[in-house]
Order: structure tokens, then C-alpha cells, then sequence
């Protein structure tokens, strides 16, 4: 006899089978689909998936980015128009002068935080 075999038991008569009570099922229930991140990567596979994951991830970031530049953008306006209504200035020659100002100091900030960093 082959050892890879192990020896089969003897054959049972018909009808010699015990009624063994077995459970009841419903229908089984079908397979829900997934979120929408996980369809997708089951979809286009690992890499797929994961790069779909971070397109995902990156739009939302643009979105943050987005809404804090408005932010941002709203509290400046505010800044410089109480500042030339406190000052008096009208013109478009010291309202670039303004905007000069503005952006070499945060210029300066960003070299400086930078240095500090290094």
C-alpha cells in the first residue's frame, strides 16, 4: 500500500446512514457592496487602490487648502481696508506700496521660520 494513502473505511449498505439532524438556513444573504474607496480598490487592484486612495486624499487637502486661502484672503481685505480708511489712502501707486509691504514680510517670515528650522 502507498504511504501518501491512508486506508479508506469499509463501504456502508444503503440505507445504513443514521439521520443526523442538520440546520435550516435562509437564503443566503447576497454580498453587500463595499464604500465607495473600497469598491474602487477592489476595482483597479492594490496599486490601483492605493493610488486612488491618495488622489482621494490630495482632493480633499486642495479642498482645506482652498478654504483656508479664502479664510485667509477675507481677513485681509478687512486688514487693508480699515487700514486705508485710517490712513487716508487712495490711489493705485500706495496701494501697490501696500501690497509690497505685504509681501516682503512674509517674505521675511518665511526665511526667517526656515533659518530657525535648519
Amino acid at each position: 500500500m502507498d504511504a501518501a494513502r491512508r486506508p479508506l473505511p469499509p463501504p456502508r449498505p444503503y440505507g445504513a446512514r443514521t439521520a443526523i439532524p442538520r440546520p435550516v438556513y435562509g437564503a443566503r444573504p447576497g454580498i453587500a457592496p463595499a464604500a465607495g474607496g473600497a469598491a474602487l480598490g477592489g476595482a483597479l487592484g492594490a496599486i490601483g487602490g492605493t493610488l486612488g486612495c491618495l488622489l482621494c486624499l490630495a482632493a480633499i487637502g486642495a479642498l482645506g487648502l482652498f478654504s483656508c486661502v479664502v479664510a485667509i484672503t477675507a481677513y485681509t481685505k478687512q486688514f487693508l481696508d480699515e487700514f486705508k480708511r485710517v490712513e487716508g489712502v487712495s490711489g493705485a501707486f500706495v496701494q501697490a506700496q501696500i501690497g509690497f509691504v505685504l509681501l516682503f514680510t512674509s517674505l521675511f517670515y518665511t526665511l526667517i521660520s526656515r533659518m530657525q528650522r535648519n
